[in-house]
């Protein structure tokens, strides 16, 4: 059973793989004296938790003891206080983005018509869609982050290993083309083995836990991208 977990746990950490970093440089003559906006995300507003109780209610499937162990264990995690981290690393490299290169920065730069494909694109994080770029926004480049993975893993019950780990992807992009122009990628992991953190320390003063890593890993992401990106 323990390799069976350790499989499954690979298959959620091989899906955030970060891509090649592709700096500024290579086009950063072309960003000066151009307009930029961030891409605002709305997902995802917290934490993936995968818990025993989660685990006890995906192995027994359709019985109704798993379905009601699940639902039980997943009506804990409705926490608020947590902000979406793509939001966040966009905002703190805006500044500095604006300031090296020569550019300007334009909050909120919507094509208010287009409300519901940018919608669309929203619900989606993993789309690229060059006319959506396109039509959706005002500015000559674009700050798209994502967040592909955030997730804290306590499912103890047939392994001694616990993990924190969250994937971002920071990406300039050239409105009209679509063409990303500068990018990298940062994944943060923190592993526990044997002497993991105890379930109610993780969920204890509103998952503080959780969100001191969330923030750690933030921070990561953005001095990856300022010292390997922005050069």
């Amino acid at each position: 059973m323990k390799r069976v977990l350790s499989l499954s746990i690979s298959a959620v950490l091989l899906a955030g793989c970060v891509g090649n970093t592709v700096p500024v440089a290579n086009s950063g003559a072309s960003l000066r004296g151009k307009s930029i906006t961030i891409v605002k995300k709305s997902y995802p507003k917290r934490p993936t938790i995968s818990t025993d109780a989660n685990l006890i209610g995906s192995v027994v499937g359709g019985l109704i003891g798993g379905a009601i162990i699940a639902s039980a264990a997943s009506k804990k995690y409705g926490v608020d206080g947590y902000s979406v981290p793509s939001n966040q690393i966009a905002e703190r490299l805006i500044g500095t983005i604006a300031s090296r290169y020569s550019m300007n920065y334009i909050p909120n730069a919507k094509v208010s018509n287009v409300s519901k494909g940018l919608n669309a694109l929203s619900s989606n994080p993993n789309r690229e869609d060059k006319n959506s770029y396109k039509n959706l926004y005002s500015t000559d480049y674009l700050l798209d982050v994502d967040t592909s993975d955030w997730i804290m893993n306590h499912t103890t019950m047939f392994t001694d290993k616990a993990f924190f780990v969250m994937t971002n992807s920071v990406k300039i992009v050239d409105r009209l083309t679509g063409k990303t122009v500068a990018s990298v990628g940062c994944r943060y992991k923190k592993e526990w083995e044997g002497n993991i953190p105890k379930y109610k320390d993780i969920l204890a003063n509103n998952q503080q836990f959780i969100k001191d890593y969330t923030q750690k890993a933030i921070d990561a992401c953005i001095a990856k991208a300022q010292r390997e990106m922005l050069k």
